[in-house]
């Protein structure tokens, strides 16, 4: 089961953007009272940590060091498994990563967003945002080796 299965959310962009966003909580959120938990379902909150020590018991992820929150209060915070594995260190709460190219993550978080308010189709082609991509041509490896230039794959619906 996923983490995203496990949380209540409105929408999947939600438990995506509070992953993605991990690095960026700022550090003086508190430790949520009981009270902040009154619309969270606790017990699957209890569930995060049994399902990544799973993923860590099956070697699938050396450690993990996960929060939650919710309406700015933190209502799970814990780690499982090891930070460095050669070395034997446990992960931490605390622990510090090298994250690298997360514009990715963030980017692809920020337009699903725009989907979820109905801002953007997902079916539209680029350059109906981003007129700069008009006339765009994509390379493709034919089956016997040779590189083909064409333009993408043509959207009906917009009539291309």
């Amino acid at each position: 089961m996923s983490l995203a299965a496990l949380l209540p959310t409105k929408g999947l962009t939600s438990v995506v953007f509070a992953i993605a966003a991990f690095s960026l909580l700022p550090v003086g959120l508190a430790q949520a009272p009981a009270s902040a938990l009154h619309d969270m379902d606790e017990s699957r909150l209890r569930e995060i940590r049994p399902r990544l020590q799973e993923l860590v018991d099956r070697k699938q992820v050396p450690g993990v060091a996960y929060l939650v929150a919710h309406h700015g209060r933190i209502v799970a915070h814990d780690a499982v498994g090891m930070a460095n594995v050669e070395d034997g260190k446990p992960m931490r709460k605390d622990s510090i990563f090298q994250i690298m190219s997360m514009t990715k993550n963030f980017t692809g978080v920020a337009i699903m967003m725009l989907v979820e308010e109905g801002k953007i189709d997902l079916k539209s082609p680029i350059e109906y945002y981003l007129p700069e991509f008009k006339d765009i041509l994509v390379e493709e490896k034919s089956l016997d080796g040779k590189i083909v230039t064409r333009a993408p794959c043509p959207n009906p619906r917009f009539g291309s």
